[in-house]
């Protein structure tokens, strides 16, 4: 091997090198990536959980109130938890109570929760559920 085909494959060998450390960046960022998406979908998820949980929770208190004291305005005052509260941004409990006759004498009520996640408007997440009229 001759001097010249030294210094060649040592340019090569260089070459290679950096080509090796640039796809190992490539890597790293893209795993960065994919680590941060995948920490992000369990966080909503986890939100997501903890919505439906209290809304249950919701349901189960207004079932304990008498028929005639359930109303919008009783579930707007309702508090909201403060580990939620801190982890969406403007959380808001609506309701539409309906007084329905057929088949039977009931409250249909419909509370939704709305929110705003990462500056972003959220679909309101609603719990439909009749009430027996007593």
């Amino acid at each position: 091997m001759t001097l010249h085909q030294s210094q060649t494959r040592a340019a090569n060998t260089s070459f290679e090198i950096v080509i090796a450390i640039l796809i190992l960046g490539l890597v790293a960022s893209s795993l960065g990536q994919f680590v941060h998406h995948i920490r992000n979908g369990l966080d909503q998820r986890d939100v997501a959980q903890r919505i439906d949980f209290w809304l249950e929770n919701v349901r189960e208190e207004l079932a304990c109130q008498p028929p005639e004291k359930v109303s919008s305005d009783l579930v707007a005052e309702w508090p909201i938890p403060q580990d939620l509260s801190q982890r969406v941004e403007a959380p808001r409990l609506s309701a539409s109570v309906k007084k329905i006759e057929h088949p039977l004498s009931a409250l249909e009520i419909t509370l939704s929760f709305h929110c705003r996640l990462s500056h972003q408007d959220v679909t309101p997440k609603t719990l439909t559920f009749w009430m027996a009229d007593r």
